[in-house]
């Protein structure tokens, strides 16, 4: 599988019959940057509000298989297709949706590089509105439970260390110097993990070449023998560090789905203005 192609790759394969262009741009918490209300020609709605588990209190938590695989059907993904995902930010939550479709089962499920800013810069036609998918798709979605981990599961690495763990927030929200943007969470991080925010992962949307991803990892001491464990505020640009990783060879990655939203609630223990 691609993890990434390029906008001349889409502009190319735009009419393919098996591709499917989902745009899974989301509002930023803090974001203040005017992005683009157009569209890709083709592309159709991946709302990442709408792909969550609503029972769930925590932001953006993992659906069911069985409510991922039917909205992904009425998008007309199916076994076969493959699904190219975007943001209007350039690689901010398209991630998430490529994470989401890896861990589900989709075989093919590329992130477009530098999403919509770059389709722009590139000067390729644009579309005012999403389009519908022509028929339903026959996807059926499995979860890799493997690959997402769980605050108790953090909690027993803590007195061994086996794990990895990534913070994807920006530095002061990681030493705890400013305030969570979410009501009644503390600040800090969890105990031995280490930050690399998701925008070091990415120039202007682009995602860095191997080679400087692998040297971003290796400035942490984060090595690809061991499993790397993902978070941020709530499980969506941890995916971007995911991308990154699996870009420059990492093999066990994992994603700590509830995030701060969950470890920052008073329950866990808490690190401040430790190493970044």
């Amino acid at each position: 599988m691609t993890n990434m192609v390029s906008a001349q790759w889409l502009h190319e394969h735009l009419t393919d019959k098996n591709v499917v262009i989902l745009d899974a741009s989301m509002a930023p918490v803090g974001f203040e940057q005017q992005v683009s209300d157009e569209v890709i020609p083709g592309a159709l709605r991946f709302d990442i509000e709408q792909f969550s588990d609503a029972a769930n209190p925590l932001p953006h938590a993992l659906p069911s298989a069985m409510q991922y695989s039917a909205m992904m059907r009425k998008l007309g993904v199916s076994v076969n297709s493959h699904v190219v995902v975007y943001d209007n930010i350039g690689l901010y939550s398209a991630p998430r949706a490529w994470w989401m479709g890896t861990i589900f089962g989709l075989k093919h499920i590329s992130v477009l590089d530098g999403g919509l800013p770059n389709w722009l810069k590139q000067g390729f036609a644009t579309a005012q509105q999403h389009s519908s998918a022509a028929e339903e798709g026959n996807f059926k979605a499995v979860l890799n439970q493997s690959a997402l981990v769980s605050a108790e599961d953090i909690l027993a690495d803590l007195s061994n260390g086996t794990l990895n763990k990534v913070d994807a927030r920006g530095a002061a929200r990681f030493c705890g110097q400013v305030a969570e943007p979410r009501k009644g969470l503390h600040s800090g991080h969890i105990p031995g993990a280490k930050n690399i925010p998701f925008t070091q992962c990415s120039h202007n949307g682009l995602l860095h070449a191997p080679n400087e991803l692998r040297a971003l990892f290796e400035q942490q001491g984060i090595s690809p023998d061991n499993t790397l464990v993902a978070s941020c505020g709530s499980g969506v640009t941890a995916c971007v560090v995911l991308l990154a990783a699996a870009e420059c060879g990492f093999q066990n990655l994992k994603l700590y789905d509830a995030s701060w939203a969950e470890w920052g609630n008073g329950q866990w223990p808490i690190e401040v203005n430790g190493d970044v």
